[in-house]
């Protein structure tokens, strides 16, 4: 009977399936040359593509998540997140490569408050709203190239908004994150 019940566990358990690499044998091993890498830098680094334009689709994003979040508490709350997630990502992906780290820098700081984030709630929606408005503001002053003095103190301040509002309430911090930082803090105390 126990060999029963074990073969019907091990049908249940994921199984790994080693992948193929079909694609590394078609173009081979190596990398890129340094030609082929300076080439790559240099039209990155004479990019002049507007990236207020590339953005304005993954703002548009960015609002109607939040709109939505304001007045549908029908969604789940991971919905809800994952919307503005993914403009968040998008942000992110292309701040630098367009010139604009510091919209990079933000959302990192957007990223990691909405991975931990357990709830969309009222009080976490105030946090982002201030991402939000920062994003906008750096878009309007046109913050591009090195992250300035102004540009330090945003990415502080949104940084201090997170650690405030986890603080305050540490119960909509995702269980899965809440876990992991318990078990640091109880590996530090010993």
């Amino acid at each position: 009977m126990s060999n029963n019940r074990t073969s019907n566990i091990n049908e249940t358990l994921p199984q790994f399936y080693p992948p193929l690499y079909d694609l590394k044998h078609k173009v081979g091993r190596g990398g890129l040359s340094s030609a082929t890498l300076k080439k790559a830098q240099k039209v990155i680094d004479n990019n002049d593509v507007d990236f207020l334009k590339v953005a304005a689709p993954y703002m548009v994003i960015f609002e109607e998540g939040l709109a939505l979040a304001k007045k549908n508490d029908t969604k789940s709350h991971e919905e809800l997140i994952e919307n503005i997630l993914f403009s968040a990502m998008q942000l992110k992906a292309n701040g630098g490569l367009f010139h604009y780290p510091i919209v990079t820098q933000v959302a990192i700081k957007l990223l990691y408050f909405l991975e931990r984030l357990h709830t969309l709630n009222a009080h976490a929606l105030e946090v982002v709203i201030a991402f939000e408005a920062s994003i906008k503001l750096i878009f309007k002053k046109q913050l591009s190239g090195d992250i300035q003095k102004n540009g330090e103190e945003i990415i502080r301040e949104l940084e201090s908004a997170c650690v405030r509002f986890f603080e305050k309430y540490p119960e909509n911090i995702h269980p899965h994150f809440r876990d992991r930082e318990n078990k640091v803090e109880t590996k530090k105390t010993k």
